[in-house]
């Protein structure tokens, strides 16, 4: 596997990038990140993936969490405040 960080992710289209350690840079969609639960992973998050060349550029076929990594992003992760928490108090509510 190659190991690499999470560019960007955006988390309304349910894509981002990843740039590998070698600089490449790799297009994943969240049905490619091999854990439960998760639907995104923040930017900076160490990670591992399986990729193909494909016409439009570098996909990832597998994206996972680096062991070093788990850590940081389950607390990045549960320090970001729920949208619903979010909204309310945006509204004042």
């Amino acid at each position: 596997m190659t190991r690499g960080r999470v560019k960007w992710f955006n988390e309304v289209k349910g894509y981002g990038f990843i740039e590998t350690e070698s600089g490449e840079e790799v297009f994943f969609h969240f049905s490619k990140i091999e854990m439960e639960g998760y639907k995104s992973l923040p930017p900076g998050t160490p990670v591992e993936l399986e990729y193909i060349d494909g016409e439009m550029g570098y996909m990832a076929t597998l994206v996972k969490k680096s062991a070093d990594g788990e850590q940081r992003a389950q607390a990045v992760h549960a320090a970001v405040p729920h949208r619903k928490n979010l909204l309310q108090r945006l509204l004042g509510k």
